[in-house]
């Protein structure tokens, strides 16, 4: 995927863009999820149409592995077989390195770790610009043979906010918990409701629904920025014409 999509193995900014871009029947939405529950693949039978859902009760770094596991499975084909909301089957451990790879590419790890055995220090520095969890980096690492397992193990307790705080990104991590909290509409979905709002073909409270705001405040946002339903035009019927 990184190669088709001319990514090379720099980190992936928006992984929402590329979920677009490599299945254009899928939408992406960031919404609050019950307990335990960090993401899913819904489908409509009637239309081929699907959404990867994603929880806001989790940090960012789980969000974005959410996101790139549940698009592994559209891109491995495993949509239904991976979904076992049990044990790890084959499908979903596949899901798990397709994710791994494709937000920490192992030449990635390479590049960052020149002169051999990586570095605490160079562990923050995977986390901070690929934006993946320590264990992820802590693997990606070991994958590529530049620490042994005994580091992994070693490496378990430590936590982004730890490493955040030890060498210098606390802020960036802290913005990183806003963002991972923000509720997102699936884009697709409202990119045609606005359109159908402003020709007057969608009302405001569906729009609202959609963005998770109040009608009256969205009213008065969309206002401010000039966004307001085209007048419609009636045409009268003359009985006798």
């Amino acid at each position: 995927m990184r190669k088709r999509f001319g990514l090379g193995t720099g980190p992936i900014a928006d992984l929402v863009d590329l979920a677009a871009g490599a299945d254009t029947t899928c939408d992406v939405a960031f919404e609050p999820l019950e307990p335990g529950l960090e993401g899913m693949v819904a489908q409509d039978p009637a239309t081929g149409q699907r959404i990867i859902l994603v929880s806001t009760g989790t940090v960012l770094t789980r969000q974005r592995f959410t996101l790139a596991h549940e698009l592994g499975h559209l891109e491995l084909g495993t949509l239904h077989a991976g979904q076992d909301h049990g044990g790890r089957t084959a499908q979903e451990v596949a899901a798990d390195a397709f994710a791994r790879h494709l937000l920490l590419p192992l030449a990635a790890v390479r590049q960052a770790t020149p002169e051999g055995p990586a570095t605490v220090e160079i562990l923050s520095d995977l986390v901070r610009t690929y934006r993946v969890s320590p264990s992820v980096a802590s693997i990606q690492l070991r994958q590529a043979h530049v620490i042994d397992q005994a580091t992994v193990e070693a490496w378990k307790p430590l936590t982004a906010p730890w490493l955040a705080a030890r060498f210098g990104w606390r802020d960036e991590h802290n913005a990183w918990t806003v963002q991972a909290q923000t509720r997102r509409a699936p884009r697709k979905l409202l990119v045609k409701a606005m359109d159908g709002y402003v020709k007057g073909l969608v009302s405001l409270t569906t729009l609202a629904t959609i963005t998770g705001t109040a009608p009256d405040v969205l009213s008065q946002e969309l206002a401010q920025q000039g966004l307001t339903p085209e007048p419609t035009a009636i045409t009268w019927f003359d009985p006798d014409a």
